[in-house]
C-alpha cells in the first residue's frame, strides 16, 4: 500500500501555490491586534479549504502549509503562526486544526529531504530511512498534532477528522515494511485503528451533511460519504482480493456497503459531474 506521507512527494513536485490563497505577512508581522491577525489566518485557511472543494485537489491544503513553512525549515513563520493560533485553540476547532498542521510540519523537512535524496526510501533494509520514518510518525510534535485533530473532530469540525485519518495509513505502512517475517496478521491492530478513524470520519461527514445548508458543500460531503461506503476515503486494501471486493475489509472493522454507496452517489450527482468523477 502507499503511504499518505507520499503526499509529501506531491508537495515537492508542486511547490508553487495558488496566488489566490496567501498570507498577508505585512499584517501578521505588524502591530495589529492578535484578534485581527487570527481572523486573517482563519480567512486564508478557509480559502485553502474552498480551493480543495472547488478544484477537487485533496493535496492542496497540506501542500499550502508545506510551502508556507518550507516543511518546517522556516522557524520564524512556523512560530509566528503557532503563537497566534494557539491563543484561540480552546474556543475554535479550526484554530486547533491549523495549529495541529503546524505541529505536523515542525521538523518535517528531515523526512522530506530523505524522500528527495534517498533512492532507496521505503525499503525495509534501509535502516536509516526506517528510523527517520518512525521518528516522523511517532514524534512528540506529531502526537500533539493528532490530539489537536481529535479534539477538533470531536467538535464536528470535519477537516480535522480528514487530517486525522491521513495520519493512520503511515502507521500501517511502517508496520508492513517492518514485518520482515511476513506474518499476515502482524499489522491487524494498525489496520483496525485506521478503520476506527475512518468510521469516525464517515459519521462526522453524515453529521455535517445533515446540518449543512449550502447545497454545493452538501454535494461534496455526499461524495465523501459515497466513497467511504464504496471503497474507503482513500482506496485501501490489504491484498489483491480485498481490492477486487472492498467489502472484504469489513473483517477489520471498515464500513463498506455497496447499496448505501449507490444511495449517496445519487445525492452527489452534481459534484461528480462537475469534477468528472463518473469512473472513479
Amino acid at each position: 500500500m502507499r503511504s499518505v506521507l507520499l503526499a509529501c512527494m506531491l508537495c515537492i513536485a508542486s511547490l508553487a501555490t495558488s496566488n489566490e490563497v496567501a498570507f498577508d505577512w505585512e499584517l501578521l508581522n505588524s502591530g495589529a491586534s492578535v484578534q485581527e491577525k487570527y481572523e486573517h489566518i482563519i480567512q486564508v485557511d478557509t480559502a485553502a479549504l474552498a480551493n480543495v472543494r472547488d478544484s477537487g485537489d485533496l493535496a492542496f491544503y497540506m501542500t499550502f502549509y508545506a510551502n508556507v513553512t518550507e516543511f518546517g525549515k522556516n522557524i520564524k513563520v512556523l512560530n509566528l503562526l503557532k503563537s497566534i493560533t494557539a491563543k484561540f485553540q480552546e474556543s475554535d476547532p479550526q484554530a486547533r486544526t491549523v495549529l495541529g498542521v503546524l505541529y505536523h510540519y515542525q521538523d518535517n523537512y528531515i523526512f522530506v529531504d530523505h524522500l528527495k535524496n534517498d533512492k532507496n526510501a521505503f525499503r525495509p533494509e534501509n535502516k536509516k530511512f526506517m528510523e527517520v520514518y518512525y521518528q516522523t510518525i511517532y514524534s512528540e510534535e506529531e502526537i500533539k498534532a493528532r490530539r489537536l485533530y481529535d479534539s477538533a473532530c470531536n467538535d464536528h469540525y470535519l477537516q480535522a477528522c480528514i487530517i486525522s485519518y491521513f495520519s493512520e495509513p503511515d502507521k500501517v505502512t511502517y508496520c508492513f515494511l517492518n514485518n520482515s517475517d511476513g506474518n499476515p496478521s502482524a499489522c491487524d491492530l494498525q489496520i483496525q485503528s485506521m478503520a476506527q478513524v475512518e468510521n469516525r470520519l464517515l459519521n462526522e461527514a453524515i453529521y455535517n451533511y445533515s446540518h449543512e445548508k449550502d447545497e454545493s458543500i452538501k454535494q461534496a460531503l455526499a461524495y465523501v460519504i459515497h466513497n467511504i461506503y464504496k471503497q474507503g476515503f482513500m482506496p485501501f486494501a490489504v491484498n489483491e482480493e480485498d481490492h477486487k471486493n472492498p467489502e472484504n475489509m469489513r473483517r477489520y472493522g471498515f464500513t463498506r456497503d455497496a447499496k448505501k454507496a449507490e444511495l449517496w452517489k445519487k445525492r452527489a450527482e452534481k459534484f461528480i459531474k462537475q469534477h468528472n468523477l463518473e469512473d472513479i
